[in-house]
């Protein structure tokens, strides 16, 4: 499938392979719903009613969740809700759309997009805000000299000397219903998987006032791309075709419930060099390029359903099926990420400015020129995929600090004494001799990282710091 992600600086069209165990994901997902109706058709009439479906959700809480089996008085509502053609019977399609109600879709897949994290995240970025003491809406070569402190001060709530992007929740202007159905247009405006586009008209129309954005990965604007007869203007067909390009970039996934899941991407030759990946962890990824970056991030996948699953007792199940239906159903979220500035300044990726980011933000500000305003920061985009009940996909959905690669190798005696847990040893943190502490740190930045730690690991400076 394909992904249109609109972003503050043009449009990424990225490929998207789902697969659950080997399995691709819409194949695994029908024969997941056959395995339900044959469950629920007990006689073999290749039918059932509404009253067959409720006794089934209420006596199968594993399968379904929580709130589907709670269906208390609404059974009436439901049927006049869900039974669209009134036969009283329940059809492959209102079975799906009943049993996916929660999630604002009844697909395998569907990626939701928004653009109201666009503004904000470069005009009201919190940490720029810091840093920016004049509110003028430059950061000046004084203000970056400071901004290290200026950070800190304003933001570190928790003062362990890092920032998490939870620290700046109360410093955004972030509209709530941000990802509110509505705000998901299907019409280009916003992130959207392209497969399930059933109206190219209006996705043509939004096309003709984006003409002249460019096209991620290649030096052509939407226009040059798209407009075939040159006329300015975006009919249907010119926008249907976009929907049988070959990407150039793809991003596959297996889900496991047995291993790990996979996260890969694929780059087409021809780029050479134009575009990387850094690899935070596992399920976290970073696609690099001078457009911009993309994050793709798999690491609330699961999180959250152990606690709110109901185990049936065995007396109550009524069927074999005991895979809950919401594992093989995957949502996506693709929208700038929160804070532009935070974005640049996370180095190392994974969701946290460590004490040793911020000791150098004025270094890496001037980077981007001897002023910097909010239009001078790099593009960052930010692609989720979760699975489960979706109760608590926006919890789900925040992005939270991740140990990266390299951190998951740290010696025990660096974990303990790695209080404010940023991956690095700063000398306060280091519980042996300072002279040790200096013979380690190899570039003399005052920070000791995880491969200056592991180049010197067995010997007799770290067995002495072991010791203490």
């Amino acid at each position: 499938m394909l992904l249109w992600v609109p972003t503050g600086k043009g449009v990424a069209l990225l490929g998207l392979n789902l697969s659950l165990d080997g399995v691709p994901l819409h194949k695994a997902f029908d024969a997941r719903l056959d395995r339900l109706i044959n469950a629920i058709d007990t006689d073999g009439k290749q039918s059932f009613d509404w009253n067959q479906l409720f006794d089934y959700v209420d006596n199968n809480p594993a399968v379904f969740g929580t709130s589907p089996s709670q269906l208390g008085n609404q059974t009436k509502n439901l049927i006049r809700r869900y039974d669209r053609n009134g036969n009283r019977l329940v059809e492959p399609d209102e079975l799906t759309r009943f049993i996916f109600r929660e999630a604002a879709t009844s697909k395998p897949f569907r990626l939701f997009g928004t653009d109201a994290l666009t503004w904000p995240s470069r005009h009201a970025s919190p940490i720029f805000v810091a840093i920016d003491k004049n509110n003028d809406s430059v950061i000046d070569d004084q203000e970056a000299f400071q901004a290290g402190q200026s950070i800190l001060r304003k933001l570190d709530a928790d003062n362990n000397q890092t920032i998490t992007l939870s620290e700046l929740t109360a410093f955004e202007s972030v509209d709530e219903r941000a990802w509110a159905t509505s705000r998901s247009s299907r019409r280009g405006e916003v992130a959207m998987d392209l497969h399930t586009t059933s109206d190219w008209s209006d996705f043509a129309y939004s096309l003709g006032g984006m003409i002249d954005q460019p096209f991620w990965y290649g030096s052509k604007t939407i226009g040059d791309w798209i407009d075939t007869d040159h006329d300015r203007w975006i009919s249907t067909n010119e926008a249907q075709a976009i929907d049988s390009q070959v990407p150039t970039v793809i991003i596959s996934v297996d889900f496991s419930d047995t291993s790990k899941t996979s996260l890969e991407v694929w780059i087409a030759p021809h780029t050479g060099n134009q575009i990387r990946v850094h690899r935070t962890s596992p399920d976290l990824i970073w696609i690099e390029s001078i457009e911009g970056q993309i994050c793709v991030d798999l690491t609330q996948m699961n999180s959250g359903d152990s606690a709110m699953m109901t185990q049936p007792n065995e007396s109550e199940v009524t069927s074999v099926e005991t895979d809950s239906i919401w594992e093989f159903q995957i949502r996506g979220r693709a929208a700038s990420h929160r804070d532009l500035l935070f974005a640049f300044l996370d180095q190392d990726r994974n969701h946290r400015l460590s004490t040793r980011e911020i000791r150098h933000v004025g270094d890496q500000i001037k980077h981007l020129g001897n002023t910097v305003t909010p239009e001078d920061l790099p593009q960052s985009t930010v692609i989720q995929l979760v699975r489960g009940q979706p109760q608590q996909d926006e919890e789900r959905f925040r992005l939270s600090p991740v140990s990266s690669v390299d951190i998951q190798q740290h010696p025990r005696w660096v974990t303990r004494s790695d209080l404010n847990g940023d991956g690095d040893l700063s000398e306060s943190e280091f519980i042996g001799p300072i002279d040790v502490f200096r013979r380690l740190d190899q570039n003399g930045d005052a920070f000791l990282s995880i491969h200056e730690i592991l180049s010197a690991e067995g010997s007799s400076a770290t067995e002495n710091v072991q010791e203490h």
